[in-house]
């Protein structure tokens, strides 16, 4: 399950395509929800955290913090219509800066809502069958011991909650602090790099480690975002985020048979006014 970035390699959920064992697809949610933390301009890239040392943010900015995370809620309504991010917006003197990256900090904990139909039968983990499958309300981790609660039937239905904990990012791995990804930029793709982390920048947070079903002593999803080119920024007044949700949740079918859904891939862009 994929924190952010493109992976160009897994294809959108078609209805008129089928979902094989083992295989893969990308969809638009319901909804998808998630907290920010803090945001912060930076003039160079963070030095990645390590174990022992924390994050280094000494070329950034703090333009945007919560202490107890902003929701950003992504569906139909906030598409057309987004909303500010509830929280305190950072003082940043009236003077140049040259944007080259934007690190963001977020809670692991993420939801979503899915429906997805498929050209050929699916079995739900609750061992329901049919063309339609849909989230069902609970909540589980990245790097668990089961798969997540899922429904099918013939018939569309909306979908429950389904909370996904980040305790892993994958890797070679059974468990890992560290992923790299791609999001797309304004003209190529940029590389962006995902920490799982024990504190925010500001408190000093390192690498942390999580376990099977789980978070250990993970409290922070930290991500730096290549601009692609400087942002010049003379003075600061505000910065535009945009996240496109489009391939936001991830269906899966086991080798098993068993399909279910989890959080798929965000692309942000930022924009500065």
């Amino acid at each position: 399950m994929n924190f952010c970035g493109v992976a160009h390699a897994i294809p959108t959920c078609d209805p008129s395509a089928a979902l094989t064992n083992s295989s893969a697809c990308y969809l638009q949610p319901t909804e998808k929800t998630m907290k920010v933390y803090s945001i912060y301009l930076c003039t160079s890239a963070p030095t990645a955290p390590t174990a022992i040392a924390p994050i280094g943010i000494s070329s950034c900015k703090q333009i945007f913090g919560n202490a107890s995370g902003a929701v950003a809620t992504l569906n139909a309504t906030t598409a057309t219509n987004p909303s500010n991010l509830t929280g305190n917006t950072v003082s940043v003197p009236d003077e140049y800066i040259a944007a080259t990256h934007v690190y963001v900090e977020f809670s692991p904990i993420s939801s979503i809502q899915a429906t997805q139909q498929f050209s050929n039968s699916q079995t739900a983990t609750d061992s329901t069958t049919g063309n339609y499958c849909w989230t069902k309300t609970s909540s589980n981790f990245v790097l668990a011991s089961s798969w997540p609660l899922s429904t099918c039937g013939n018939v569309s239905t909306a979908g429950g909650t389904q909370t996904e904990t980040l305790n892993s990012l994958g890797g070679t791995g059974p468990f890992s602090a560290v992923a790299t990804f791609t999001n797309q930029g304004p003209t190529s793709d940029v590389t962006l790099n995902a920490y799982l982390m024990t504190a925010t920048a500001a408190a000093g947070g390192t690498l942390g480690t999580g376990t099977t079903d789980s978070l250990g002593n993970i409290t922070v999803l930290g991500a730096v975002y290549p601009l692609g080119s400087t942002m010049q920024l003379n003075p600061v007044r505000g910065l535009n985020v945009s996240i496109n949700y489009t391939w936001g949740a991830e269906a899966f079918r086991s080798s098993a048979g068993r399909t279910f859904f989890g959080t798929g891939p965000l692309t942000v862009k930022f924009s500065a006014r």
